[in-house]
């Protein structure tokens, strides 16, 4: 027989199994009081005083102290009495020396546990996201009252994880269930994307465009079919909207995802905005508003149950975007696999609008110059480029090979005076190395460090959330490490420790 984990008080949580082999259906449990479905008084352990489940009809509380749950005020000696036996019988079950009348359990998660709790909890996440702070309706008062959205998420956790299954084996895969599920909840919701975010996507590369990977971006438009003929954003796909609701496109299958990005016109937030109805300026003070989210946040809430990872919406739209990667803009709708395996990525950017990092075929491009506006170069390869060549004001050139006996220490203080110098002088600098992922990725992490005064841990951090494959050789990270100790004073990072 199989009967809800959390029952009586979460009948969401209907994957969580609890298997019982009933031995003698009287016995100990003969005098609790059982309810169809759910089991003989079954409970969490670890309920706060005075506070209410979610779902709990008003005027019913909870004591912890006691063993029954749910019950209505009144019957307190009928209760108690009961519990003495469950307590028994629990304490024999959990030690294997369950009796005649007793019932063995061992509650295990399934693979449907995390998906079915993550669509559960998506729901609470989603109404936290718009930032609207009210009480949620289930907490009726205890120390909880009034508590927000955002705490039931806490309440789920907390409840989840404070009854551990009486068999070793059973709390081992159990531990592990919940590991991924408050991955789940946490993860779930929508977040703000940067355009400079969106353009790094856009830019990623293995040996050949990320974007040629199936599962890696979803880029989503909910403007109007006729603005996305106009021009669109490169791969992105129109989101339809009937009687209200939006319709994705059928081939995309959003659980796999690794990205998924929408944009509207020109959303800047993720909260309420209030919308003035009246067309009348004069009785613009007695014209009817009403609170209305972005078109992109909209399509997103109705997403976030599908995908495992937060939905990005792109702040400030596709206007925003456009204004400064106009070179991103396209009326191709269908892409082939053919075309996105010839799509050359540009330089990866680091700064906004002001240091780029790429490679050697890069910096060769004269439309991505052009593009991107360069107008310096910091070359640390052996190759010679074919911009800024005799010009030293604009051509910094460090030969160094990619080998574990290459020095860069040297030119690190060079190196650095130099982009400082160019960026006073409201420069765009491109910084390359042949592939673009040992030497010149070297070269931002110590610039990074000396611009920002910070740790090379920090640094690795921000460069890595901006190019996913870069990975300095490791006689590069120890001069980094060194170059820390000149920066701060000593050495923090430790580089034994991945991903070093």
């Amino acid at each position: 027989r199989k009967v809800s984990y959390f029952s009586p008080y979460s009948p969401g949580f209907s994957s969580f199994r609890e298997h019982r082999s009933r031995a003698d259906s009287e016995g100990e449990l003969a005098g609790s009081k059982k309810r169809p479905g759910t089991g003989a008084g079954l409970r969490p352990t670890s309920l706060t005083p005075g506070l209410s489940p979610p779902h709990l009809p008003p005027g019913i509380r909870v004591d912890p102290t006691d063993t029954t749950a749910g019950s209505a005020p009144g019957g307190s000696a009928r209760r108690r009495q009961a519990g003495r036996g469950r307590k028994a019988w629990l304490g024999r079950a959990g030690r294997g020396q369950a009796g005649k009348g007793a019932v063995s359990r061992q509650v295990t998660p399934t693979t449907s546990t995390l998906h079915k709790t993550s669509r559960l909890c998506s729901a609470l996440s989603r109404e936290s996201a718009l930032a609207v702070s009210r009480p949620h309706p289930g907490f009726r008062g205890g120390p909880l009252k009034d508590a927000t959205r955002s705490a039931v998420l806490g309440w789920v956790i907390a409840r989840v994880s404070g009854r551990e299954s009486p068999h070793s084996r059973g709390g081992r895969r159990r531990a592990v269930g919940l590991e991924s599920l408050r991955g789940a909840i946490l993860m779930t919701g929508l977040v703000l994307c940067e355009p400079t975010e969106l353009y790094n996507i856009l830019n990623q590369v293995t040996k050949l465009s990320r974007l040629t990977e199936p599962n890696y971006l979803c880029l989503l438009d909910v403007r109007s079919k006729r603005e996305y003929d106009e021009s669109h954003v490169i791969t992105a796909l129109l989101v339809k909207k009937r009687a209200g609701k939006y319709l994705i496109p059928e081939s995309v299958d959003l659980e796999c995802v690794e990205y998924c990005v929408i944009y509207d016109n020109s959303t800047i937030s993720l909260e309420l905005m209030l919308k003035d109805e009246s067309s009348d300026d004069d009785s613009a003070d007695d014209g009817k508003h009403r609170i209305v989210l972005g078109a992109a946040v909209e399509c997103g809430r109705t997403l976030t149950h599908l995908t495992r990872h937060p939905i990005l919406i792109l702040r400030g739209g596709y206007e925003h975007f456009s204004a400064m990667y106009h070179f991103f803009r396209t009326q191709k709708i269908i892409w082939m696999p053919q075309e996105l395996d010839a799509f050359q990525p540009y330089p990866i950017e680091i700064i906004p609008g002001r240091i780029y990092l790429g490679n050697f075929k890069q910096a060769c491009d004269p439309k991505i110059q052009k593009d991107l506006k360069i107008n310096a170069h910091v070359n640390i390869s052996m190759e010679t480029g074919p911009f800024f060549v005799g010009d030293a004001d604009r051509l910094l050139h460090i030969q160094i090979e990619d080998s574990l006996e290459a020095s860069i220490t040297p030119f690190l203080r060079l190196l650095c005076h130099f982009i400082d110098i160019h960026l006073e002088l409201n420069s765009v600098i491109l910084v390359f190395s042949t592939l673009g992922i040992s030497r010149s990725c070297a070269a931002i992490l110590a610039y990074l460090m000396h611009r920002n005064g910070q740790t090379l841990k920090r640094s690795w951090a921000y460069l890595k959330k901006c190019k996913n494959n870069m990975r300095p050789n490791r006689a590069l990270v120890v001069q980094l490490s060194e170059w820390e100790k000149v920066v701060l004073g000593d050495i923090v990072t430790d580089i034994q420790n991945p991903p070093y």
